[in-house]
């Protein structure tokens, strides 16, 4: 991204990540380190019993890192980030053509942490929550990091699979992600034009 913004040198910097760290395979299953993202549950456990906070913690510090990075590295280049809508997590795979591609993601190791049904979309809202909370925060330090709410843009029909929404929901999302675009170019092109004359 750095060779795009120094021969391209855009107005700003539209970043759409952080889902596949969040939503990573090897991340929720726990293959590589052997611990799953959510504890076996228990009964009487509530959403934020289930998510293993220091593995879940770790990973929104590692993702703060990481935009505190490009802050530093993009200088005064506006930065628009969003921490995405509430997922759903109905066990759909991401198909093309028919075809399985990839996932689902979160609701297997949901279901091997046999971890009732009815718990799962709260567990999502903390996890998506607190990935929002983590860029707010980043935000809060640098007024070049622009932090875009897209919670609650879509319904539930609008998705196709646990992570990616059909047309209908890129299109709600798009469009909040499009008024804050236009807030910043509108403050850019001022700011330019005042240092021009």
């Amino acid at each position: 991204y750095l060779e795009a913004v120094r021969s391209e040198k855009p107005l700003a910097l539209l970043i759409s990540g952080s889902g596949n760290d969040f939503v990573n395979h090897d991340f929720v299953t726990g293959n590589v380190d052997g611990q799953p993202l959510f504890n076996r549950y228990e009964a009487g456990m509530g959403p934020g019993e289930v998510i293993l906070e220091p593995k879940w913690n770790l990973k929104l510090e590692k993702l703060a890192g990481y935009f505190e990075t490009i802050v530093g590295r993009v200088g005064a280049l506006p930065v628009l980030v969003h921490g995405y809508d509430y997922i759903l997590p109905n066990g759909q795979p991401a198909a093309y053509d028919g075809l399985h591609i990839a996932g689902p993601w979160i609701r297997p190791t949901l279901l091997t942490q046999q971890i009732p049904v009815e718990l799962h979309r709260d567990i999502v809202v903390l996890m998506i929550d607190s990935l929002n909370h983590t860029m707010a925060s980043v935000a809060a330090s640098h007024t070049t990091f622009i932090h875009v709410d897209t919670r609650q843009s879509t319904v539930d029909s609008d998705w196709a699979n646990e992570i990616h929404p059909y047309e209908s929901g890129f299109q709600s999302l798009a469009r909040k992600l499009l008024t804050a675009v236009r807030k910043v170019l509108n403050n850019t092109t001022v700011a330019v034009a005042s240092r021009n004359t």
